[in-house]
């Protein structure tokens, strides 16, 4: 049962680690029942409540103003940024985590992130009353994947082995990559998370698909960063066919999920 879970999370398989780039706070993969101890509930409440004071001072809507402003094209002072990536694992060690099931533990790194913003950074992201809540899904991918080979548990530099070794060969063999959503799964978290924090922030069903539709990164990944060099003056025309593939995948994922309205704003 639940009660008979481990209390503490290998760090190797703690999904709380899992740091991006776009700061998405993952759930995909994380199975079990949805269920939480009185402790693991007042560490949260007591973490959205400082984000929600965070999020109400005057300061806030002044770094909003700035952004529309800039975005705007208008004239503003230089607006700060700041994004640890992977160094918030060392900003927020896993040790300082209460709770003990994996879910809980990215919902907790995700409120300790928003107040370290907040408090210590101190930069000119807007600190917002919402508790964001991705879709449970499914990315199917390309048909072929890389094999790590010395991956880092600390989320350091790690070597792999691309799968596309010859053009002609292998390159029918990749798929149109699908999404597949588990909305009952999506909805029953969401409604735990409403649950817990729902009186305190705003729980929004919102996904960032991606950090970039930038597709080199995907190229690399199956085919190998030094024979990507070298085929742009060996083999251009593999490089051109390669690209295809990716540029028709990508467009056929945006078209499905605009269609399905599952593209949120980027406005805040």
């Amino acid at each position: 049962g639940e009660r008979d879970m481990p209390q503490n999370v290998p760090a190797q398989r703690d999904p709380s680690m899992e740091q991006t780039a776009a700061g998405l706070n993952h759930i995909q993969g994380i199975e079990g029942p949805l269920h939480i101890e009185p402790d693991e509930r007042r560490t949260l409440r007591e973490l959205a409540r400082c984000v929600a004071e965070l999020a109400a001072r005057p300061i806030e809507a002044e770094k909003a103003a700035l952004w529309t402003r800039h975005n705007d094209l208008g004239e503003t002072r230089p607006l700060l940024f700041i994004a640890p990536e992977n160094g918030w694992n060392e900003i927020i060690p896993q040790d300082q985590l209460r709770c003990r099931r994996p879910l809980l533990r990215v919902w907790e790194m995700a409120l300790r992130k928003e107040i370290h913003w907040g408090q210590v950074l101190k930069d000119d992201r807007v600190i917002e009353p919402y508790f964001d809540v991705p879709y449970y899904y499914e990315d199917t991918g390309w048909g072929l994947a890389e094999t790590i080979i010395c991956p880092e548990d600390d989320g350091g530099a790690y070597v792999w082995d691309a799968p596309i070794k010859d053009y002609d060969r292998d390159l029918p063999r990749l798929r149109t990559p699908e999404i597949i959503i588990d909305h009952e799964r999506t909805a029953a978290i969401v409604e735990f998370a409403q649950d817990i924090l729902g009186d305190i922030l705003t729980v929004r069903l919102r996904s960032i698909w991606w950090w970039s539709v930038g597709m080199t990164w995907d190229f690399i990944k199956l085919r190998g960063l030094e024979n990507l060099m070298v085929d742009m003056y060996d083999n251009p025309d593999g490089v051109h066919r390669l690209m295809a593939i990716l540029r028709d995948g990508n467009m056929h994922r945006l078209d499905w999920l605009e269609s399905e309205g599952l593209l949120p704003l980027n406005t805040g």
